[in-house]
């Protein structure tokens, strides 16, 4: 005759435990490219959606320290864009990198072209880089690259695609063979009031003579990390919290949160350097967190991880608190925002397990007091195989072929103690 006990079978490889997710996980640091966290166990959970920069394409941009480009010296100009917008009609379809108002460097997915225009009246330094389909487009994630030798006429545009990974570089000199017109550029997203750049931002460098004038990653404030505090200063409405994959400072670096002082509602993310962050202190605001580089305390970004147990559509091992939560993708059930994975949150989670014990067997199911479970016709049940019993922080794992009278003899102990 089968045996009949009041239990339920809770599916998973094992029941949550933030334990578990820190040794795994957050106390191995991150990939040398810091766009994966190390899993010591299995697979590596990928970072996702740190923040970048975005204007509003009617009236954001931002004015930064000036930097002169001459004949003369060499420069390295780099931003990374991330989903390029798609473009406007006419002349206006160019969006604007650096510019002084008249002068500008642009880009476009019309033809798939970059601009270098160091005189739009009369043309005399005007380079265009015609780029393949593959590299720069509607929607595209990439970095730009401007670079050229001291003494030279010629710039050299590199295109780095983040999607596909196509690389692809252009080299231009003006066909009137004109020299480098002396140029200052204090502006960035726009040429002055027009030709915003319509595409997410982050880690524009200017390098001039080979010396790091400016380093902005645009994650979450506008701060210079280069050491020489040429920070950006916003114009009409800049989003410092927009959404990309590929670029993550602060988790790499560290960062300190502030709040506002009269609102409660604004948030400024101090990016460190070295260890150390960039100001101490932020007028008006006040800091409510330091967040050294590593470690589980990444308020800013997501993890995509594959591990079943972090499948939040698991209905068995999740409660429904966890796909009531803003940051729950039903499409992505296996993406957490970070600040999901305290210690704080995953411990009330876990207030759901407390005083349960877990009977783990041989298919990684987890069978706990509760409902129905049903012993086979044949009066037989297998667990395991090793015949070792063990209470380990919820979890019961009782293995070994067992007949039904010790199965039955389990189940007395699990009601005997309570459940506890």
């Amino acid at each position: 005759m089968s045996y009949i006990a009041k239990l339920d079978i809770l599916k998973g490889n094992k029941p949550p435990n933030y334990n578990a997710l820190d040794s795994w996980y957050f106390s191995k640091g991150l990939t040398a490219d810091g766009k994966e966290v190390i899993n010591s166990k299995g697979t590596n959970a990928t970072i996702k959606q740190s923040f970048c920069a975005k204007s509003d394409n009617a009236t954001g941009y931002l004015t930064i320290p000036s930097f002169e480009l001459t004949k003369a010296t060499s420069f390295d100009l780099s931003v990374d864009i991330f989903d390029m917008g798609a473009q406007t009609a006419g002349s206006s379809n160019r969006q604007t990198l650096w510019s002084n108002g008249s002068e500008y460097v642009a880009i476009t997915d019309v033809v798939g072209a970059v601009f270098f225009i160091l005189d739009s009246a009369d043309l005399d330094y005007y380079l265009t880089y015609n780029f393949t389909s593959g590299v720069i487009y509607t929607g595209a994630n990439f970095n730009i690259q401007f670079t050229k030798e001291a003494g030279s006429n010629e710039v050299s545009c590199t295109i780095s695609n983040y999607d596909n990974g196509n690389v692809e570089t252009k080299s231009d000199i003006p066909d009137n063979s004109k020299d480098f017109k002396t140029t200052s550029f204090d502006k960035f997203g726009a040429r002055n009031t027009d030709r915003f750049l319509r595409a997410c931002f982050n880690n524009e460098s200017v390098t001039v003579n080979s010396t790091l004038l400016a380093n902005r990653p645009y994650q979450g404030s506008i701060y210079d990390v280069s050491g020489n505090s040429n920070d950006a200063t916003i114009v009409g409405t800049v989003d410092l919290y927009e959404r990309q994959d590929e670029f993550h400072y602060n988790i790499v670096n560290g960062f300190d949160k502030y709040v506002d002082d009269a609102t409660g509602l604004v948030y400024i993310y101090v990016p460190y350097v070295s260890g150390f962050p960039v100001v101490s202190s932020v007028s008006g605001y006040t800091k409510v967190t330091e967040n050294p580089a590593g470690g589980n305390n990444i308020p800013e970004s997501s993890f995509d991880f594959t591990d079943s147990v972090m499948d939040k559509s698991n209905v068995l091992i999740w409660p429904p608190e966890i796909r009531a939560s803003i940051y729950y993708d039903v499409t992505n059930p296996f993406r957490w925002h970070s600040s999901e994975l305290t210690i704080a949150v995953l411990s009330t989670i876990l207030d759901a397990y407390k005083g349960i014990v877990f009977i783990w067997d041989d298919q990684s199911d987890f069978i706990k007091d509760g409902d129905d479970y049903q012993v086979d016709g044949g009066g037989n049940y297998q667990i395991d195989s090793s015949g070792v019993l063990s209470k380990s922080q919820n979890l019961l794992r009782y293995n070994a072929v067992q007949s039904e009278p010790t199965l039955g003899r389990i189940i007395n102990w699990i009601v005997k103690k309570g459940g506890k």
